[in-house]
């Protein structure tokens, strides 16, 4: 398969904001930045051993957390809150549903807006 720039990651020996090309060993700048999907960056300190373990026990599950509550959950929201402090939080997997959350949530508010 041809991509646009000629570079395969080296995930090993990427780290922060530069990735290493495995074919050459040379280490660039990522302007890229994988901004959606690797927003910390290669091999960030938090993604340690017990990091693996909570997300690879976490992510076999798809859980309504918006429905049902999970000690994670609560304790990501504990987190979370000191940068946002709202109740008003949904959480999605998706940008698709995310703008779908969004939309509906709008239509709500308009129909009964001193309700919210």
């Amino acid at each position: 398969m041809r991509t646009i720039f000629d570079i395969t990651i080296d995930f090993e020996r990427s780290h922060g904001s530069y990735l290493v090309d495995k074919k050459s060993g040379h280490e660039y700048l990522d302007f890229f930045n994988m901004y959606s999907s690797l927003p910390l960056g290669y091999n960030h300190d938090i993604f340690d051993a017990s990091f693996d373990k909570t997300v690879s026990r976490v992510a076999k599950m798809r859980v309504a957390n918006n429905v049902l509550q999970t000690d994670e959950l609560g304790s990501f929201l504990k987190a979370f809150r000191k940068y946002v402090p709202s109740d008003f939080i949904h959480l999605t997997c998706t940008g698709a549903l995310a703008v779908e959350s969004a939309l509906k949530c709008a239509l709500e508010y308009r129909k009964a807006p001193d309700a919210m």
